[in-house]
């Protein structure tokens, strides 16, 4: 937990992914780069500075959040 919100990153270092549902939508961390290298794919959502908003459930694509988490954590784990 960092935040308020459940992560997922190396022990000891900051979070490289977190979620986070609040009382209007689900929010997904997962930074700038990976946004925007698959924004055209993501349909029934918002967006944030490193976050994609989803204001249900039922809008998430799953293979398209997929592709977007494994680029994200391929991106900021390569960082040194």
């Amino acid at each position: 937990m960092q935040w308020g919100m459940p992560g997922y990153g190396p022990p000891g270092s900051d979070a490289l992914i977190s979620f986070n549902s609040q009382k209007n939508h689900i929010s997904v961390y997962i930074g700038k780069a990976a946004i925007d290298d698959h924004k055209a794919l993501v349909t029934g959502a918002t967006f944030g500075k490193g976050c994609v908003r989803y204001r249900h459930a039922d809008h998430i694509d799953f293979d398209v959040l997929g592709r977007m988490l494994s680029a994200s954590f391929l991106v900021k784990s390569s960082r040194p």
